[in-house]
Parts: C-alpha cells; sequence; structure tokens
C-alpha cells in the first residue's frame, strides 16, 4: 500500500516498491542551473537556456518517460567533452 505522507512535499510516495515512488521535483530553472553547472565548455553552458526552453516547450505534449529522455539527452550533451570537435577543427 503507497500513501502519501504529510509535510514531504505533495507527491512523495512511501511504502511501495521503488519502481513505482515518484522521484523528487524540481523547476526547470534548477534544471537549467543543474545543467550550467556541468557544462565541459563556454560554449555548451551558452548552449543550456536554449535547450532547455525548448524541452520545457515540448514537455506538456510528450509521455514524462520521453521527457526524462530528452533531459537526460540534453545532460549528455552539455557534459560531453568531446562535443563540437570536428566543427572547432576546421
Amino acid at each position: 500500500m503507497l500513501k502519501i505522507v504529510e509535510n514531504s512535499g505533495p507527491d512523495t510516495l512511501v511504502g511501495g516498491p521503488e519502481s513505482e515512488m515518484v522521484s523528487p521535483g524540481f523547476t526547470w530553472a534548477e534544471l537549467e542551473e543543474a545543467l550550467s553547472s556541468i557544462a565541459a565548455s563556454e560554449r555548451q553552458r551558452e548552449m543550456t537556456p536554449a535547450l532547455v526552453s525548448a524541452t520545457r516547450k515540448q514537455a506538456p505534449f510528450l509521455p514524462r518517460s520521453q521527457v526524462l529522455r530528452e533531459i537526460l539527452s540534453l545532460a549528455w550533451v552539455i557534459a560531453d567533452e568531446s562535443f563540437g570537435d570536428t566543427a572547432d577543427q576546421r
């Protein structure tokens, strides 16, 4: 049986399998800040607001699992130290 725990946030579930528990929430601004903090370069840091904005705009039309995939993909691109190497070598 799952129950919502008071004072732990509106979506905190306790007592069920981990696969059924809700993940902690965050704002788009917090996501942008976190991604900026892991950016491998200034160029990637500058890209972060536009990428987060595009994901935010698409989110209402996508299933939650796809939004999560988009966020994970953003993190991968932002943190990738080899991103843009071929363009930089020209």
